[in-house]
């Protein structure tokens, strides 16, 4: 799974407990050198060689947020969920699909359009899906925007036009961790470029300093609508925290009346004796991965949620919907 979620489940434990603990406590078990693996450019769940990796997670946390299996092979062919298991909760998400037949081949593309179908006894949610590049022309998902206003297991399918169908079922939780649409942004203090020297407040290469002018709260209080991303792209288990970066730099010129701000995910190496230790903001918002953009209107309201990789185009739709 990815490293986040694993420390997110088996370091917190009891999400009553999670907001009320010491930011200390949040200690990974992986050294630097652990991230040297290659890692896909997809949102596959990494698995350590730790043998602490395979731990269950806590019986509390599982009844609370749910769990995805990873696969389910029924009938022809399999689909997977790619949102980690403690993101799904009751209310509205972005989910990303992917689906292969038993041949293992993947199947969907920007031509293949789709409808996702989820139901639980009686009630049925159907969904529209929208075709996203992770790489053009090479790697792709299905995604689609859809709201759980019952929790529990639900079956899922998706049909797509081109007459190929995948199945496979999802728990939801009551409660989700990380906070979604609807609710109110957590008003963290995160570090500035005003305070600190800027290789304190991101690992990328070349940093857009615009982006740390302002901390969380001072954003989500400002009156002015916001995009928060919380993104390690140095050690980002999933490849694309780099690059959503920079598209969010690259947009940010376009919406001069947003604030933009990045959170880089773990404290300085130099600082934390070589371990990876999630800073304040990523324990406040209980983040089980990387890395996640929120949009924010201007009473601080969360309006949009993305975990994982996201497209310029789904974000200035975000914005361009404030």
């Amino acid at each position: 799974m990815l490293y986040l979620e694993l420390w997110f489940l088996k370091v917190v434990g009891n999400l009553t407990q999670a907001v009320h603990a010491p930011v200390a406590t949040f200690r990974s078990v992986i050294k630097p050198s652990a991230l040297a693996a290659v890692v896909s450019l997809t949102l596959l769940a990494c698995v350590d060689d730790d043998p602490e990796a395979n731990a269950s997670p806590d019986e509390n946390l599982e009844a609370l947020s749910g769990s995805i299996p990873p696969r389910a092979n029924i009938g022809a062919t399999t689909t997977a969920i790619y949102n980690t298991p403690a993101s799904l909760a009751l209310g509205t998400h972005r989910l990303l699909i992917k689906a292969e037949g038993v041949d293992g081949l993947e199947f969907g593309s920007p031509d293949d359009t789709a409808t996702l179908v989820l139901t639980q006894g009686a009630e049925i949610v159907e969904a529209d899906t929208y075709w996203v590049w992770t790489v053009e022309g090479f790697n792709g998902f299905y995604a689609a925007n859809v709201t759980f206003d019952r929790q529990g297991e639900w079956d899922v399918r998706l049909e797509s036009r081109g007459g190929r169908a995948a199945t496979s079922t999802i728990n939801v939780g009551a409660i989700a961790p990380v906070p979604t649409t609807g609710k109110s942004a957590i008003a963290s203090e995160s570090k500035t470029i005003d305070r600190f020297d800027i290789d304190e407040l991101t690992t990328d290469p070349d940093p857009d300093l615009d982006l740390y002018q302002m901390t969380v709260a001072d954003a989500v209080t400002s009156g002015k609508p916001s995009v928060l991303v919380f993104a390690t792209p140095a050690f980002c288990r999933t490849a694309v925290c780099g690059p959503i970066v920079d598209e969010v730099s690259e947009i940010r010129p376009d919406y001069p009346d947003f604030n933009f701000v990045h959170v880089e995910v773990y404290e300085p190496l130099d600082q934390t004796d070589n371990e990876l230790i999630p800073v304040l903001p990523v324990v406040e918002w209980q983040l089980p991965s990387e890395p996640w953009v929120f949009v924010v209107d201007g009473e601080g309201t969360i309006t949009s949620a993305f975990e994982g990789f996201l497209t310029q185009d789904e974000l200035r739709q975000a914005l361009d919907s404030l």
